[in-house]
């Protein structure tokens, strides 16, 4: 071992006591950080990654002797998604993540600090509390700040991704479909609709609040919209033979949705403030609208040319819609990137659904998953480096987690069959 890293390592201790006695507390400032931004730009095209170690957590306080190593884990899987960290054991780390966990009573408190071992300097530091039992998503806040100190970019991990699946009670599958929301670590599953009935295609509106959904509870289709804390549901739409919502506006006053009506399938806009909906796309089948992240654009799904293919068009413009995938080939499913740069699809070939992505302008097509099952039904993150998707094989289904670059991946849950149509909600 070289004779610097022999030296760190007995110093760490130490370290760590002075930096967290020391009143430090938010991010550091000045050219430091000014280096780690250049530092990390280097690092996000490709160059190379930070070595990032996270110890055990030091537990005080009431809080359990196993909570100091549940918190690490969960920051490491965490950071783990990510293509900015290589997760190393301190004696090869360019930097280390140390933190202490304490419990009382009332409270759950954080307190961590990230060491450059280089220059003994002191990136990050922070404290995070919580209610009792909440330390789950104060590591998950923690993690989305550590991507923050390194990059000016924040994380995501405390977002959640909405689904339909069916229902399992007693080991048997129970009737029709449920909405459920999970955190896109996997944990922290919660069924949010319970009515034994059809409930599909969940659309988390702006805010991470609410979800917008199709349910066929009263033996017809109607569009509401679900209040996920405290369940209350309104009905948004309630005439059409069948109907999907699609998306919000980015403000999130709109609601666009697809809807049947004397034989013709055509797209709604819809002020949730109960005003009249405008149709904003018609002819042959007309579904699946999603809309810009500047509100201008709205990418949605057609068959006028014979297939279903992706189309774009100018919001207010009638005569603005361009078919952005190739012509005769199956496509559906669109979803926007956050940064309006990209939109992902799934795409029928031979069979079989792949994962696609296209920019609005029909250029860099590019297949970003294929083979050995069917990827299906993707949605960006909020951040726009990550998809969320449906995985079937066999008559088995997975929600997975892919980044755009493709490095890193992971499947988030596979508890219940027939998981479909997710949602990855906004940041709150």
């Amino acid at each position: 071992m070289p004779g610097r890293r022999r030296e760190m390592i007995w110093l760490f201790p130490a370290l760590l006591a002075f930096f967290f006695t020391s009143g430090t507390d938010g991010y550091c400032t000045g050219a430091g950080k000014a280096a780690r931004k250049a530092e990390a730009g280097r690092e996000l095209s490709g160059e190379h990654r930070i070595a990032l170690a996270i110890p055990d957590f030091v537990v005080e306080g009431d809080a359990s002797p196993g909570l100091g190593r549940e918190i690490a884990a969960i920051v490491a899987g965490d950071l783990g998604l990510t293509s900015t960290f290589d997760l190393v054991a301190p004696e090869a780390a360019g930097a280390v993540l140390a933190g202490k966990v304490g419990q009382r009573a009332d409270a759950l408190t954080l307190e961590v600090r990230i060491l450059d071992t280089a220059g003994n300097a002191l990136i990050f530091g922070r404290k995070y509390s919580a209610p009792p039992g909440g330390h789950r998503m104060a590591a998950h806040r923690l993690a989305n700040d550590v991507p923050f100190a390194f990059t000016g970019v924040r994380g995501i991990f405390d977002t959640d991704i909405a689904f339909s699946a069916h229902p399992v009670a007693g080991g048997e599958t129970g009737r029709g479909k449920e909405i459920y929301v999970v955190g896109i670590d996997g944990e922290n599953l919660r069924q949010v609709t319970g009515n034994g009935s059809f409930n599909l295609f969940p659309r988390w509106a702006p805010g991470g609040r609410t979800i917008a959904f199709t349910s066929f509870r009263t033996g017809v289709p109607r569009i509401y919209l679900l209040d996920v804390e405290s369940r209350r549901e309104d009905v948004l739409v309630s005439s059409g033979s069948s109907m999907s919502p699609g998306g919000f506006s980015p403000s999130g006053d709109i609601l666009y949705y697809s809807k049947s009506e004397s034989g013709s399938t055509d797209i709604y806009a819809l002020p949730v403030d109960g005003e009249s909906p405008a149709r904003v796309a018609s002819g042959a089948i007309s579904t699946s609208p999603t809309v810009s992240p500047d509100g201008t654009l709205m990418a949605f799904v057609s068959d006028r040319n014979g297939s279903p293919g992706i189309f774009v068009k100018e919001l207010g413009k009638t005569a603005s819609e361009r078919l952005i995938t190739p012509a005769g080939r199956f496509a559906t499913s669109p979803c926007w990137s956050p940064a309006g740069d990209q939109i992902a699809f799934t795409s029928q070939e031979h069979g079989k659904f792949s994962l696609m992505l296209v920019r609005p302008d029909g250029s860099d097509l590019r297949q970003l998953l294929s083979g050995g099952g069917d990827y299906i039904d993707p949605t960006f993150s909020p951040d726009g480096r990550f998809l969320a998707y449906t995985f079937q094989e066999k008559g088995r289904s997975e929600l997975r987690i892919i980044s755009i670059d493709g490095r890193t991946s992971r499947r988030v849950f596979s508890g219940l069959p027939g998981i479909g149509s997710a949602s990855w909600s906004p940041r709150r």
